[in-house]
């Protein structure tokens, strides 16, 4: 992640941090760059479930949960569920 390009928003911590408490600011934060520095090290489809986890965590924060976000995330569930037999490919 360190080797992620800078740009607005983007918070750094070259010498490590020792979160005390663990905030959805933080996870989101960790989010914009995580996929972007995993690319190209990992299989396409590992990219995929985690992007389908990270989208279902995104919609199930939100403040107001309609049946349109229900829908969301059913179909985020469904995407990681059906991605995520990647794992087992590769023998994690």
């Amino acid at each position: 992640i360190a080797a992620t390009l800078a740009f607005l928003g983007l918070r750094r911590f070259p010498d490590g941090r020792g979160f005390l408490q663990w905030t959805g600011n933080d996870s989101k934060a960790l989010m914009q760059v995580y996929l972007p520095a995993i690319e190209g090290h990992v299989p396409d489809a590992i990219i995929r479930t985690i992007r389908a986890l990270m989208e279902f965590c995104y919609i199930a924060w939100r403040n107001v949960i309609t049946d349109g976000t229900l829908l969301e995330l059913k179909d985020a569930l469904i995407r990681f569920h059906q991605y995520c037999t990647i794992f087992t490919e590769v023998g994690v």
